[in-house]
């Protein structure tokens, strides 16, 4: 799950710094993040980690699979 605890948005600026800092580890590392969308809350999360991953350029390093599980 998406949850604001798993601090998704440090994951992904300590992925661009170990990328801006170890350049050689492009096209080898990638993060990939996996859970369930519960709610709006979730996905207005979801869209700001694409967002923030768009605006660090990591999009070719990065995936999301994310499912919903809403009732």
């Amino acid at each position: 799950m998406i949850r604001p605890e798993k601090n998704h948005k440090l994951q992904v600026l300590s992925f661009a710094h170990l990328l801006n800092k170890h350049p050689e580890h492009k096209g080898k590392a990638k993060l990939i993040m996996i859970g369930s969308c519960r709610n709006d809350e979730d996905q207005k999360r979801i869209d700001e980690l694409q967002k923030l991953i768009e605006e660090k350029n990591l999009q070719v390093f990065s995936f999301f699979f994310f499912f919903s599980i809403n009732n």
